[in-house]
Order: C-alpha cells, then structure tokens, then sequence
C-alpha cells in the first residue's frame, strides 16, 4: 500500500480524470454513450436540456478526455474514450478489494 507523496502522485491522474464526471448532466452523459454515440442533438432531447448546456458539459467531458469526438461528413457524434474504463484497474489493480472481492 502506497503512502504520502507516492500515493499523491498515483492517484493525481484519476483525480483529474474523475473531476471531469462529477456533474449529474456530465455522469448522465457518459451514461448515455456507454448505450450509444450520440450528437449533441441527440442529446438534448434525451436529457432534456437547451444545447448550450449540453455542449458545455461535452465540452468539459473532452477536455477531461472521457469522450471523444467523431465526424461522418456533416455531422459529428461523441463516443466515449475506452482508455478510462481501463484506468480503473490502474488504479486499484494490485489492492485486495479488487483482486479478491470484484473478482476482476
């Protein structure tokens, strides 16, 4: 088990990264790709929201590298970035709790 200054730096990185789905609009976004990508019209009719909100939340999605973006011709949908899903085991790959109660 990791302790101070090298437990800071492992999980610095997640942190960041799961900053970026702390909203309920952003999580339900996540969500919703993990179903299927989505355009942002897509979207707003889904959640229910005017679309510069839920552009804005894509757009912090993006940044925080959840999603990713993908153009066919005119249009553009958002499509959710597998790497982060994979993190997790990262992360806490090597605890017990992983290892032994998720059975992963």
């Amino acid at each position: 088990m990791l302790t101070g200054k090298k437990l800071r730096e492992k999980i610095a990185p997640y942190a960041k990264r799961l900053e970026g789905i702390s909203h309920r609009h952003r999580l339900a976004i996540v969500y919703i790709l993990a179903h299927e990508d989505k355009g942002i019209p897509d979207l707003m009719a889904i959640l229910e929201l005017p679309q510069n909100l839920v552009s804005f939340h894509v757009s912090k999605l993006l940044k925080a590298g959840w999603i990713i973006k993908r153009k066919e011709r005119h249009l553009v949908f958002y499509t959710l970035k597998e790497k982060n899903f994979r993190d997790r085991q990262k992360l806490f790959g090597e605890t017990w709790f992983f290892r032994n109660k998720l059975n992963l």
